[in-house]
This record gives structure tokens, C-alpha cells and sequence, in this order.
């Protein structure tokens, strides 16, 4: 097999060039460019030695559907004789070139950028059957300029998509070609760019149209940054947004019904504005099932999108279980774990350093093209069908840990995590929750007490749920310990210690515990939680039921006991076994070693919701 660059409308040699800086065995190839312009011509036969070329063939000849001479007049041929050149200049039949000098097994690149004569070379490539020779095809429309409409411009990408091929992008302008689709105008792929003056079809890569799902928690003043950052920087202009609209201190409704249209932004309010709030995940989940795109993406209102930022996500994305997250840039509030990039473009949305941020993005997307890592945040995107059919976010989790929830259930469910470090976004680092995000505040120290209250109940139905707290890697890939169905027996135990243990055991028998500290217990905890605390927690008559039951006495309970408590399932894991035996202070019985955690990726399993109560 010959490795063979076809190099037509070679100009001063760009192409070339480009061709040896993206390939490192161009010295494999035989490289035959073609170039009328006989100034050009003397600049590109420069290019042998800059480049030590091996098999460079140069041909002063202009790319045709026949032998002979054409009039060109340095931008195309033409029939008047107003021309620089009017004898003409010698042309080369391209179809019978390659059918009289190559095999249908060799490996051809085609760079096509002939000022309009495309139209017709490629009609008689098509006809001839020599378009199925090509193995890559790069090229240039020239449309309108050259006196043909966007029909004919369809049908030319008809002929080579018929090959099997797809026309990549070759732009003389920007000097140089990359694997990007030019797809006709008109299609849900392709847009206007107008940068060159060209219209008629599209310099971009195949992506679909995907939707950004944006809760808002009185967020108006983060909003009103983050939705621009989406218009004026996504890959694609068309993307849909939905907004969630969970409380509303700060005039938000208001702001979307005088601008959702100059944004084009669709808005969702919640049902019960003003007396109960939806959660940060099920004002996802309502966003995601009101989306009419196959794919969406979570975003949240104090973050700005870095420029192609969803392209640079999407490209990883596949239809068998993946969930694609962008890398967060932020300031430097809290520490870096190597999952993010710390530099600060601005604490609060009024000050945030929009251009330096976006030369910044620039830079790293150069530098970090190809990295990735496997961790997982937001802002991610998914296919939307892949994610319902998980129960979407469970809404024990009102207004935290939902996500770490979400990602653990992934994980069992065999989702692949993708972190691509050149999809960037600019994040301020949880000020749509953490800290009083409804009105003005320089204040990035202290957080909200309503958003405590919620990450610390959140915090325990996690636990309640997993068995253990949330666990990842450094670089936010999460870790599932094994979860078994525990229960505890607690001799001596008092409303402290209760309250303490209660969230990392399934079931709890307790002795020498008045029946009233039980039931004050279960009556001020219960508003916190959708467990069934009554099924829960019960005094010790003699009758203990589990898979494991871990006994021990409060009164010999020390720090390093209660930290085996909160890793007794890695430790069963490794080391139980069906029977009884001690271990530091506990007595320790495994009736049953069965791995229960696969219950919990969806949120409607009989042995998960049996443990909560009937109004969830």
C-alpha cells in the first residue's frame, strides 16, 4: 500500500507544511501538489528542501476535469479573456490522474482547494469512480463567489458522502486543514461563520444539539453572566437552555420574562415558589425531562462556559453509558486536590475577567488537547434517555450530595467518566448555595445557614443510604465500598451516642436506653429525613434480626472503635466470614455476607424503599 498526499491548489505551499506538522510519517507519503500561479509555483518547490521532503512532485498545472489549457484568472477559471494569464494555464484531468497512477489500496489524502472548480472535478471523480480511491478528503466550498448556490454546494457533499468519505475542513484563510466536517448549510449541524466572508456552508465539526440544565435558587445575579457565557461561547449557538426557577428573593422570574426571549431561554418555575423548595436534583431531573434533546448537560448558575467548551465535552461522549464532565477553573477558595485549576478571574460575577479568562482557555486548550482523567463533577453531560433510566437524581438528597449519589450509582451501573482538561469552565465556587447567593455580599467566608442545615441532613441520608461517606480519588473518580445490611446492638446507650451512630446501621436494638430517649429521638429527627426512623431503631428484647450484627457496650467506645464502625464494610470485605468472633471491642455475627449496593442505582428498589417512609 502507498501512502499518497494529493495536495490541489497547492499556493505557496501552507498545505504542504501543514501536512508535515500534523503528520509524523509525512516522509511516507509521496506528496504531489499542483499550483498554476507560477510565483506560487517558485515558493512551493521551496518547500523540498525546508522540509527534506523524500517524494515531493511538484506540478505547475491547475486541477481540472480534462487535459489542456484554461483560463484562470488567479482566483478561478473563467471564459473573458480579463485575465493575467490569457493563453491560459496547462490543467491535469485529477479523475484520470489517479485512476492511471494508483490503486484503490493505497492510502490517499485529498486536499481540494481550487477556487470553484471543485463542483465539477468532484462530479467527474464521482462518475469515473475515482472519489472511491480517496481515503481523506479535506476541501473548500467557494459557493456564491464562484457563481453557486447552496444546492449545488448540497449535492457536492451528497457525491462524496456517497464514497463513504466526509468533507474536512481546509481553510486557506487560517492556513491549514484539521478533522473538522463541513456539513451543508441548513442541516441541525451547521451554521453561518461569516469570519471569511463565506456563507453556504459550515466550518464545524459534528455535534448535536445538546441542552443546558441550569437550577436557580434566587441565582439572578449569577445568571445574568452565566447565560451570556453560554450563548457567546458554546461550540454550537443553538444549544437549548432551560432554567429552573426554585425560590426567587432577587427578581428572577421578573429578569426571565423581560429577557428569556433576547436569550432564548426557556424558564421553569417551581409549583410551590416561595413555600417549599424543589432540591437541587429534582429541579435537575425536572429540566432534564422537559428537554427535547437527545443529550444534556448540568450546568450550574455560577459558572461561565469556557470557549467550545461543550464541543470538547461531546467529543468524548458515547451512546453506551458515558457521562463526560469539563474541567473547573477557580479561584483559589479551596484547595486543589489536582481535579481543577486554581487561578483567579474574579471572586463574584460583577468583577470576572471575561477576556483575560478567555485567552487564558485559549491557552490550556492548546496545551491540554488530548488530557483526560476519569473523575467526574459538574458541569457534566450525559444522554438524557441513559440518566432517566437510572430514576434520575434521588431526592433524599434535597439540596446536596445528590451529586456524589448520582455519580455512585453511575459508577455500579457501568457508566465510563471522562474529564477532558480542555473543556473548561470558569466556576466561583459554590456561590449559587453556599454562601448568600440573594443578594449582594463581598462575603465569601461565610456560608449560608440554610445551605449548612441542608448539607448536613443531606450528609446523613448519604450516609443512611451508603453505609459509609463519600469517597473518591484525588482526581474525583468516586469510590463505592461494598454496602451490607448492618445492624447495631448498643448496651448503655445514651441520645448522644444515638444520634451519632443511628446514620451508619440499617437496623438499631438498645439496652438500658429509657424508651422516651428513643422516641424524642425518632420525633426531632424524623422532619430531617425520609428514613423510617420507627423502623429503625428499636429497644432490645433478646430478638435481634441483620446479615451482620455488630454488639458492643457504649460505655468501652472509644474514637478508634467508632472509626471501625464507619469502615466495617471494607473490613468485612476483606477479612469476614460467615460466624461469630471479636474485633477490638465488638462482637461480631455474619448471618449472610450478601453485597446489597446494585440496589441502590435505582432509587425504586423493594429492599431501599422498604427502609423509607410511604410519602416519599
Amino acid at each position: 500500500m502507498r501512502k499518497i498526499f494529493l495536495d490541489c491548489g497547492a499556493h505557496d505551499g501552507c498545505s504542504v507544511e501543514m501536512f508535515v506538522k500534523n503528520n509524523s510519517d509525512y516522509n511516507e507519503y509521496e506528496i504531489f501538489s499542483f499550483e498554476c500561479n507560477q510565483n506560487r509555483f517558485e515558493l512551493l518547490k521551496q518547500r523540498q528542501s525546508e522540509f527534506d521532503l523524500l517524494n515531493f512532485h511538484p506540478s505547475k498545472k491547475a486541477v481540472w476535469i480534462n487535459d489542456g489549457k484554461k483560463i484562470f484568472d488567479g482566483w478561478g477559471f473563467t471564459d473573458t479573456k480579463n485575465s493575467h494569464d490569457t493563453e491560459g494555464v496547462e490543467c491535469i484531468d485529477l479523475s484520470t490522474f489517479i485512476l492511471e497512477n494508483f490503486d484503490e489500496t493505497d492510502h490517499i489524502v485529498l486536499k481540494l482547494d481550487i477556487e470553484g472548480a471543485e463542483y465539477q472535478v468532484v462530479d467527474k471523480m464521482h462518475r469515473d469512480g475515482s472519489l472511491k480511491y480517496v481515503s481523506e478528503f479535506y476541501g473548500e466550498l467557494h459557493g456564491p463567489k464562484r457563481g453557486y448556490s447552496i444546492s449545488d454546494n448540497n449535492d457536492l457533499l451528497k457525491k462524496i458522502e456517497s464514497c463513504g468519505l466526509t468533507l474536512l475542513n481546509w481553510d486557506a484563510l487560517e492556513g491549514g486543514y484539521s478533522k473538522t466536517e463541513i456539513v451543508p448549510f441548513g442541516t441541525k449541524y451547521s451554521y453561518k461563520n461569516n469570519s471569511s466572508g463565506r456563507v453556504g456552508h459550515a466550518y464545524r465539526t459534528y455535534m448535536d444539539k445538546i441542552t443546558f440544565c441550569i437550577p436557580s435558587k434566587s441565582n439572578l445575579r449569577y445568571l445574568q453572566t452565566c447565560i451570556p457565557s453560554i450563548r457567546n461561547n458554546a461550540y454550537r449557538k443553538d444549544h437549548d437552555i432551560i432554567v429552573f426557577v426554585d425560590s426567587d428573593e432577587d427578581g428572577t422570574v421578573e429578569w426571565l420574562e423581560q429577557n428569556a426571549e433576547e436569550w432564548n431561554v426557556k424558564y421553569l418555575v417551581n409549583p410551590d415558589l416561595g413555600n417549599s423548595l424543589y432540591g437541587i436534583g429534582e429541579a435537575y431531573d425536572y429540566c432534564i425531562r422537559e428537554s427535547e434533546t437527545d443529550v444534556v448537560m448540568i450546568f450550574h448558575a455560577d459558572m461561565m462556559l469556557g470557549k467550545d467548551a461543550d464541543f470538547h465535552a461531546f467529543k468524548h461522549l458515547t451512546t453506551n453509558k458515558s457521562v463526560v464532565c469539563s474541567t473547573r477553573i477557580e479561584p483559589p477558595i479551596h484547595p486543589n486536590a489536582g481535579e481543577k485549576i486554581l487561578e483567579d478571574f474574579g471572586m463574584w460575577p460583577e468583577d470576572f475577567k471575561s477576556e483575560e479568562f478567555g485567552e487564558y482557555v485559549i491557552k490550556l486548550i492548546e496545551d491540554n488537547s488530548g488530557k483526560t482523567t476519569d473523575g467526574i463533577f459538574a458541569p457534566w453531560m450525559v444522554y438524557k434517555e441513559e440518566f432517566l433510566s437510572m430514576g434520575g437524581h434521588d431526592p433524599i438528597m434535597k439540596s446536596a450530595r445528590e451529586d456524589s449519589d448520582v455519580f455512585n450509582r453511575m459508577k455500579l451501573d457501568g457508566f465510563t467518566f471522562v474529564q477532558p482538561w480542555d473543556s473548561l469552565v470558569y466556576h466561583l465556587t459554590g456561590r449559587g448555595g453556599q454562601f448568600q447567593h440573594g443578594k449582594i455580599t463581598q462575603d465569601h467566608q461565610q456560608k449560608s445557614e440554610e445551605w449548612q442545615r441542608l448539607m448536613a441532613n443531606s450528609t446523613k441520608e448519604f450516609i443512611r443510604k451508603w453505609n459509609g461517606s463519600v469517597n473518591h480519588t484525588p482526581l474525583m473518580h468516586p469510590v463505592v465500598s461494598p454496602r451490607y445490611d448492618m445492624t447495631l446492638v448498643v448496651h448503655n446507650c445514651d441520645m448522644n451516642l444515638l444520634a451519632t451512630l443511628e446514620p451508619w446501621c440499617d437496623q438499631m436494638y438498645l439496652t438500658n436506653t429509657p424508651s422516651d430517649v428513643i422516641l424524642n429521638y425518632i420525633n426531632n429527627e424524623q422532619p430531617n429525613t425520609l428514613f423510617d426512623l420507627s423502623k429503625k431503631i428499636h429497644t432490645f428484647d433478646g430478638e435481634v434480626v441483620g446479615d451482620i450484627i455488630i454488639e458492643f457496650d457504649k460505655q468501652r467506645l472509644t474514637q478508634q472503635s467508632f472509626n471501625m464502625i464507619m469502615m466495617f464494610s471494607d473490613i468485612i470485605k476483606d477479612s469476614g466470614e460467615i460466624g461469630s468472633f471479636e474485633l477490638d471491642i465488638f462482637n461480631v455475627t455474619i448471618n449472610k455476607m450478601e453485597e446489597i449496593q446494585n440496589k441502590l442505582i435505582g432509587i425504586t428498589d423493594n429492599w431501599y424503599t422498604d427502609k423509607l417512609l410511604e410519602t416519599k
